[in-house]
């Protein structure tokens, strides 16, 4: 994924530790906060509360939340903005 994005141009620092994101890429005045899942279903391991922290970040930082969720078996990801995200 990170690679993806700097081929598109994208700044992109890896998130450390379990909390904040995956991955913050920016571009043209944009930040996008990226959780990336390999997961059976797309919110497993992503649950409400973990949205609801990822959301409040964003909203702090001025950042947009992005869900990057590859399925088993799958070769193109899902990809889910916050504001489509459940509570």
């Amino acid at each position: 994924m990170r690679d993806c994005l700097i081929e598109r141009g994208y700044e992109v620092v890896r998130g450390a530790g379990s909390k904040g994101a995956d991955l913050i890429a920016g571009k043209a005045g944009k930040t996008y906060a990226i959780e990336v899942k390999n997961t059976k279903t797309i919110w497993s391991g992503f649950g409400p509360a973990r949205r609801k922290e990822m959301r409040r970040m964003c909203k702090s930082a001025g950042w947009i939340g992005v869900l990057v969720h590859f399925a088993p078996g799958e070769t193109k990801p899902t990809i889910a903005f916050e504001n489509v995200w459940p509570d």
